[in-house]
């Protein structure tokens, strides 16, 4: 329902006249609503958890790829942060990709440590 902008008197959708004191009620125009772009998540968002999450994977098998997906992973995830700073994904593309790059250094100190 609306209301008179005269006497504050909720009027019908349809009317035209507000019944109370006569009023010639305005049309307003609603706004278009647009999609809730909170709630969505960023292609980049989803970039940086799959490279992310495939090269904490595959770090401890081939430790390059834990550092190339991870770096890869972090500039994805840095990038969506700053277009969308209320994005959840992103951070955990961020935190994603912090985690593989810190399992492929720790796997390089394992394999030093055991070939020295």
């Amino acid at each position: 329902m609306k209301c008179c902008q005269k006497c504050g008197t909720a009027i019908n959708e349809e009317d035209t006249i507000c019944t109370y004191c006569g009023q010639a009620v305005e049309e307003v125009q609603k706004a278009p609503v647009k999609p809730n772009q909170a709630n969505s998540t960023s292609t980049l968002s989803i970039v940086s958890i799959a490279l992310s999450a495939v090269g904490l994977v595959l770090t401890w098998f081939i430790t390059l790829f834990g550092y190339g997906l991870g770096a890869a992973g972090l500039v994805c995830a840095i990038v969506a942060i700053n277009k969308h700073p209320k994005e959840k994904a992103a951070k955990v593309g961020l935190g994603l990709s912090i985690a593989s790059i810190g399992c492929a250094f720790l796997n390089t100190v394992i394999v030093m440590a055991i070939l020295l």
